[in-house]
């Protein structure tokens, strides 16, 4: 049996109900992007603070400072982990030849 390619029909991706435009595809990512970076900001200051009640010698547990110490490190290097892939995507995107 052989078959042609010229009788194989194309594929048609069917578009998902409610499709966004690029336009507010990118306003909901900056959003999200905006939102989580609030958040790692939350998490510094948590963090800053039960630090700063541990050393003026407030009643604070010292493991609950040292979890939201890490929380807070683990979102930090998360974030930049992030940052660093979106810049490579950027820097490779700009090298695209059109």
């Amino acid at each position: 049996m052989k078959l042609s390619l010229l009788s194989v029909p194309p594929i048609s991706i069917p578009q998902a109900q409610g499709a966004k435009t690029p336009q507010a595809v990118g306003e909901t990512f900056a959003a999200v992007l905006k939102d989580k970076i609030a958040q790692v900001n939350t998490l510094q200051k948590e963090a800053d603070l039960l630090t700063e009640r541990l050393i003026i010698g407030e009643e604070v547990e010292l493991h609950e400072v040292m979890i939201a110490v890490e929380k807070a490190e683990l979102a930090m290097q998360l974030t930049l982990q992030i940052r660093n892939k979106l810049l490579e995507a950027y820097q490779e995107m700009s090298k695209m030849q059109i």
